[in-house]
This record gives structure tokens, C-alpha cells and sequence, in this order.
């Protein structure tokens, strides 16, 4: 996931959505994120709903999105599945 998730960081900073200086620090930042994130669910010490929208929330905020457009872009229904074609 390392590098599609490099990746994305990249393509988001080009575009301008993301404003990051150091796209390897930030996946560093996003990727120890999610990994106490899901520690935390794993051993049930995120209690209540909506734990995962708000980390998402706060990932991309972190990114450099708005407060407002994070909120909403983290509460989107997740997109259906597809076969990786890269």
C-alpha cells in the first residue's frame, strides 16, 4: 500500500488539493496514523461511532484540505472495490 499511497500524496500535492512539503514524511505521518488507529479499534480502546471518519477527517486535514471540505469528503460512502490495474 506503501507506494499507491506515495503515489496519491503526490498526485494531490501537484494538483494543489494537498499542500505538503515532504510527500515521504507525510505518508511517514499518515501511515503511523492509521496504524494506531487500527491498534487502538483492535484492542476496542476507540470506543463510539464515526472514530474512522474523524481520523479521516483529521488525515486530510493534515494533508492541507479545509476543515469544512475534510469534514465532508471524510463522511462520503466509501467507493465500491475495484481490481488494482496498476
Amino acid at each position: 500500500m506503501g507506494p499507491h499511497a506515495l503515489r496519491d500524496i503526490e498526485k494531490g500535492n501537484a494538483s494543489g488539493r494537498f499542500q505538503v512539503d515532504s510527500p515521504l514524511v507525510t505518508l511517514s505521518a499518515v501511515a503511523g496514523s492509521l496504524l494506531d488507529q487500527l491498534k487502538s479499534s483492535a484492542k476496542s480502546e476507540q470506543s463510539g461511532p464515526g472514530a474512522e471518519e474523524e481520523m479521516a477527517e483529521l488525515i486530510l486535514r493534515m494533508l492541507g484540505l479545509p476543515p469544512e471540505e475534510a469534514h465532508e469528503v471524510a463522511r462520503r460512502p466509501l467507493p465500491v472495490a475495484r481490481p488494482d490495474r496498476s
